[in-house]
């Protein structure tokens, strides 16, 4: 009896498992949405955008569904699994802990790139505060133009130049603000992936900010 209760004995480790840093990423995620977000829904599409995860198989349907029951919500699931693929290549299957600045930097880029691409076809309806979505891009050194959200919001026609570019910095804005908490949380967790945004370079515009406020 006693040498089965030894076998069962487990030595303590500060290791975490992949499905844990999942959990860790997927916080990063909810935290996003439920912060810059006033809401945000998904109403169309469901199965075209079911379609495109399935193709890329991006994430083991095991660990889709375990990540579904904390989140109770798939959008968020599909944003987190984006992040996997990235962030265990570059850190080797997740055995490192931390990555040199310049490894952190073109991570940063490439999750940019693959969550502005899926953005671009994939965002969910959503709702945002427009003044605080304006003082989110300030601090990124990034426009958010008020004065077209508010048009498009009023139901005014906006042309297609103009949703071109009002889509582009809600997205810009987004991506960003989502690699950064993603960030945050795995530095909680004493992984240090991912730098803050003003140490890359990964802008889609240089325009100035100072019409970005006029109505």
């Amino acid at each position: 009896m006693a040498k089965k209760e030894k076998s069962n004995l487990r030595v303590a480790s500060d290791e975490m498992s992949s499905s844990e840093i999942h959990s860790i990423i997927l916080r990063g995620v909810l935290y996003t949405l439920k912060s810059i977000f006033t809401s945000y829904y998904v109403s169309e599409n469901i199965e075209a955008l079911m379609s495109y995860i399935n193709e890329k198989k991006i994430i083991d349907p095991k660990e889709y569904k375990r990540l579904l029951a904390e989140a109770k919500d798939f959008y968020p699931v599909i944003l987190c699994a984006l992040f996997i693929a990235p962030i265990k290549n570059t850190t080797k299957n997740y055995k490192l802990k931390s990555l040199a600045k310049d490894k952190k930097d073109e991570l940063f880029k490439e999750l940019h790139k693959i969550f502005m691409d899926f953005f671009t076809d994939w965002l969910c309806n959503v709702e945002l505060d427009p003044l605080l979505y304006y003082r989110i891009g300030l601090s990124y050194n990034k426009r958010f133009n008020i004065g077209l959200y508010i048009k498009k919001q009023n139901s005014y026609y906006l042309t297609e130049i103009e949703n071109q570019i009002l889509n582009g910095q809600i997205l810009d804005i987004l991506c960003i603000y989502m690699i950064e908490e993603v960030a945050i949380q795995l530095g909680i967790a004493g992984l240090d992936y991912i730098d803050y945004y003003k140490n890359v370079n990964c802008s889609i515009n240089n325009d100035s900010l100072q019409d970005s406020i006029i109505i």
